[in-house]
């Protein structure tokens, strides 16, 4: 699916953090969790690039409140479901200011996500939505990891990828999606190893954190499935993004925010 990109965003330079700022890029950033992750981040003192496809709007809200909050955040638009996609929001992300007025980035989440039920698909729009999430989950992490690794390494940065707390057995018409996040699991291990020393790479798995349209009315035969009996919270998948961030001795760990599910599925 992947060809070269353009050399002239293929690999950023790598300069020194201007005054002590950190910059973080997170695709899917403009709903659901990878909001969060953006207002936790701006919160915390990152200047966050914040990425979405369609939802304009939504990603319009966000940098507006991390900005009137006293934050600094951009947006970038664009499909990272193709090369050409990806290319377009690569040149974005470089020509931003807190990009090019920082030097760089520190931190990659890869939050970009398609959750699609093959139940209420006829065979030839499942083939299109089995293609586009390979292509978000294990392409587009793959591409952009591979544009910006020498920027991250150069600022001790790391890599996140969002990905899934049940992989192993998924429910009726997610075995695509599914297979897509346990690609995704596999990517981020084999890219610890790849990038490393210079360049930590982690995971995160959420579980019952926000319910999708087929859990919707579900929430309380869920929660029963939960050893700790509720829900989580956005925030509780923003502030393990965090944590992995600052913690420098981690690489190669994908950390299950999930209350225990994955332990009883």
């Amino acid at each position: 699916m992947d060809g070269n990109p353009p050399t002239a965003v293929d690999h950023p330079p790598a300069t020194a953090r201007s005054s002590g700022e950190k910059v973080a890029f997170v695709t899917g950033g403009s709903r659901r969790i990878g909001a969060e992750i953006c207002r936790h981040l701006a919160v915390s003192g990152f200047n966050v690039i914040v990425h979405t496809y369609r939802s304009i709007v939504e990603c319009e809200d966000v940098v507006g409140e991390i900005n009137r909050s006293g934050g600094r955040a951009e947006m970038v638009a664009g499909d990272l479901s193709d090369n050409d996609g990806r290319d377009a929001v690569i040149a974005e992300v470089i020509a931003t200011e807190i990009f090019s007025g920082c030097g760089g980035l520190d931190l990659l989440v890869n939050s970009a996500s398609l959750f699609s039920d093959g139940k209420t698909l006829d065979p030839p729009a499942k083939a299109v939505a089995r293609e586009t999430m390979f292509a978000l989950h294990v392409e587009a992490p793959r591409h952009l990891a591979s544009t910006f690794s020498e920027s991250l390494a150069e600022r001790n940065g790391c890599i996140i990828n969002i990905i899934d707390a049940l992989l192993e057995r998924p429910g009726e018409g997610y075995a695509d999606y599914s297979s897509s996040k346990r690609a995704m699991a596999e990517l981020t291990l084999e890219q610890a190893l790849e990038y490393a020393p210079g360049l930590r790479v982690n995971g995160i798995g959420p579980g019952a954190i926000l319910a999708s349209r087929a859990e919707r009315g579900l929430e309380s035969q869920i929660a029963e499935l939960v050893p700790l009996k509720r829900w989580g919270e956005p925030i509780d998948v923003a502030s393990t993004v965090l944590f992995l961030a600052e913690s420098n001795y981690l690489t190669g760990q994908i950390i299950n925010v999930d209350g225990g599910l994955s332990l009883n599925r």
